[in-house]
């Protein structure tokens, strides 16, 4: 039994949108990248690393779950609005993605701690992009664009 797999049409999703998952996208395979190379040279364990990632895509995506996916009536496509807990969520992420450093600094040094927070990153960019397009499907079958 083949499995079917879940795509959604483009034309029912705002043009921002769809711009702001390829971002989140095209940051998670850079930070992949340079995770794996981290570990391919042992400058991270790759348990630590994997711990990483796996931390950061909870925390991606409790963030990304947070968004505001919404159906436009007047546009007939899904769009993401910004709310005041979507904004608290993005500042305190800013503030996190600023000190990160400096949080883990106690844990790890020099290239095991750059190697923990590109894994913890790219961590949050999948859980992020997972959340909010899980969110874009979940509206796109409620009103029947699926």
């Amino acid at each position: 039994m083949a499995l079917k797999r879940r795509r959604y049409s483009k034309e029912f999703v705002h043009r921002k949108l769809v711009f702001k998952l390829r971002i989140f996208l095209a940051l998670f395979f850079i930070m992949l990248i340079i995770s794996i190379y981290d570990v391919s040279f042992s400058y991270i364990a790759p348990g630590k690393a994997l711990f990483a990632f796996l931390i950061g895509m909870v925390l991606g995506y409790i963030v990304g779950s947070a968004a505001n996916v919404v159906w436009h009536e007047e546009a007939n496509k899904v769009m993401m609005k910004m709310d005041i807990i979507s904004g608290v969520i993005l500042v305190l992420y800013l503030i996190f993605a600023i000190f990160k450093r400096t949080i883990f600094h106690y844990w790890f040094s020099g290239n095991e701690l750059s190697g923990f927070v590109i894994s913890l990153s790219a961590g949050i960019m999948l859980g992020r992009f997972v959340s909010v397009r899980k969110q874009i499907i979940s509206v796109l079958k409620r009103e029947d664009k699926h």
